[in-house]
């Protein structure tokens, strides 16, 4: 009889054993209760993931008074809604003091397990949780930020919508009107400047796009060449006086600030990109601003070139200063009554990192804003900035030279024919890139090829390794929309001796021809 009763035992110690074993492995522990006492007996793996010790717990409020305070009416409504019948059973979440004095999350469930008279008996399973509140609070922040970021690019695509449909609306309207024979030259002028206006408005829209996208990618790429600095600023106040006549806005004052002890300046940098920026910070200015006007200059200090662009326009709020950097995100004032995509200083932002630079704003609704920015100042010889004297064209160098010529669209190549109709060479053109393998084995004396990347039947890439392979040292150009810089590393590795981007500008083009024939 006493074997089987200790037998009887083991078996239970061991069952207990791998009870509190398994519990340990799931970050768990039971728990039971007896009220009203408040008494607790629990299994010492609770207090051991906190870093107690079990024997300074034997009431349950030994354990609430560790309880984040946020948390302890919340779980003691569990527990009186269970014990008053109203729940089936008693569960919630809390966050207990760990010795660290950090906080863990646990998940507590537990049930009436005996009730007689005024005693109950409450017995429970509470898990260690910190974890999974951690993904789950990763993930809340996942989603928030998702929305947040569909909410922008819905605003962003509306605005650009917009943006694009202003300029063709231009584009295509006084189109239409030049039709009109009755028009006299001067009224003809008019239109067409509008229309080229329009599209250099959609143009710059489109280099905005790419420009951001270049950015977020890491493809662009900063060119450092030495510069005057008062010619780059002097040029664009040249180009603000004329805008804000073009704008409606000439009441408006353009003021350039220059240190009278520097009379000149040469400074090694991006010219354009600097330029760049100048023009996204001035023209939003002269956005923003009704009455007033727009101050901008630059001053030395020490190993920094310090800029600053202010204007006596609508300002922003606290608010908005927050976001005024981020892609797509436009300030409430703006967003109700100017146009733009919200690009412009995020861009901005994105090359003066490039640039080694920092950028930050003051501003005040009402009242206007100031922006400044910084670029490293290093100097350059006066020698070393002189521009280069523009190159004449010499088409005496393409006199008779073939030319291939592989353009799938017709409006592109009817623009080709027009701009090269003057020169002397002769052209054979392909619409598609298996036609021109095709002229390109049928015609010996082909010296250069122009050809598209985005063709039918077969792209320009794989028609340029077939020519190739036809004549080994024929001179490619890669003519294509793709603006990237890696798009153009991607050309040249492939075997294409250059590239020139869409649109084409005819002077970029002739240069290029007589480069390589």
């Amino acid at each position: 009889m006493k074997n089987k009763k200790d037998e009887q035992k083991s078996i239970f110690l061991n069952t207990e054993e791998r009870l509190t074993i398994a519990l340990e492995a799931g970050d768990m522990a039971w728990w039971e209760m007896e009220l009203p006492s408040g008494k607790i007996v629990f299994n010492h793996n609770k207090t051991r993931m906190l870093g107690l010790k079990g024997e300074d717990f034997k009431h349950f409020q030994d354990f609430m008074n560790r309880v984040h305070p946020d948390d302890c009416e919340t779980a003691m409504k569990a527990m009186r809604d269970h014990l008053s019948g109203k729940e089936a059973m008693y569960e919630c979440e809390y966050r207990i003091k760990n010795v660290k004095g950090d906080y863990q999350w646990f998940h507590d469930a537990g049930k009436i397990v005996f009730r007689e008279g005024g005693k109950i008996l409450v017995a429970g399973i509470v898990t260690e949780i910190s974890e999974r509140k951690r993904i789950e609070t990763q993930i809340k922040e996942a989603r928030l930020q998702a929305e947040l970021a569909n909410q922008y690019k819905n605003q962003f695509l509306a605005n650009v919508s917009h943006e694009i449909r202003t300029p063709v609306s231009g584009m295509v309207g006084f189109a239409s009107l030049l039709r009109s024979e009755e028009l006299d030259s001067e009224t003809k002028k008019l239109y067409i400047d509008i229309i080229e206006s329009s599209s250099k408005q959609l143009l710059n829209l489109v280099n905005d796009i790419i420009d951001i996208s270049r950015i977020e990618a890491g493809e662009l790429k900063i060119s450092k060449a030495p510069c005057e600095l008062h010619k780059i600023l002097k040029e664009t106040e040249t180009l603000f006086e004329q805008l804000k006549h073009a704008r409606g806005k000439k009441n408006l004052s353009i003021n350039l600030n220059i240190p009278e002890k520097d009379k000149e300046l040469f400074i090694v940098t991006d010219p354009d990109r600097l330029k760049q920026i100048l023009i996204n910070l001035i023209g939003n200015a002269l956005k923003f601003t009704e009455a007033g006007g727009v101050d901008f200059g630059y001053k030395l200090e020490n190993d920094r070139l310090k800029f600053y662009v202010s204007d006596t326009g609508i300002g922003m709020s606290e608010e908005d200063l927050k976001v005024v950097f981020e892609r797509f995100k436009r300030t409430e004032h703006a967003h109700k009554k100017y146009d733009g995509t919200g690009l412009g200083l995020a861009i901005t932002k994105g090359l003066l990192d490039l640039l080694g630079g920092d950028i930050s704003v003051y501003s005040e609704v009402g009242k206007g804003s100031v922006f400044t920015f910084t670029i490293p100042y290093e100097p350059a010889k006066p020698e070393q900035a002189k521009s280069p004297k523009e190159k004449v064209t010499d088409t005496e160098r393409l006199l008779g030279k073939k030319i291939l010529i592989a353009e799938d669209e017709k409006i592109n190549r009817m623009y080709l024919e027009i701009i090269l109709k003057d020169l002397p060479i002769q052209i054979f053109w392909a619409q598609n890139g298996l036609e021109a393998v095709e002229i390109f084995s049928e015609n010996e004396g082909i010296d250069l090829v122009l050809m598209d990347i985005k063709m039918p039947l077969m792209d320009g890439e794989e028609a340029m390794q077939k020519i190739l392979a036809l004549k080994p040292g024929i001179r490619i150009v890669a003519q294509t929309a793709n603006a990237l810089s890696s798009d153009r590393e991607k050309y040249l590795e492939s075997g294409f001796v250059d590239h020139i981007s869409k649109p084409i500008d005819r002077q970029q083009l002739i240069g290029i021809m007589e480069k390589w024939v």
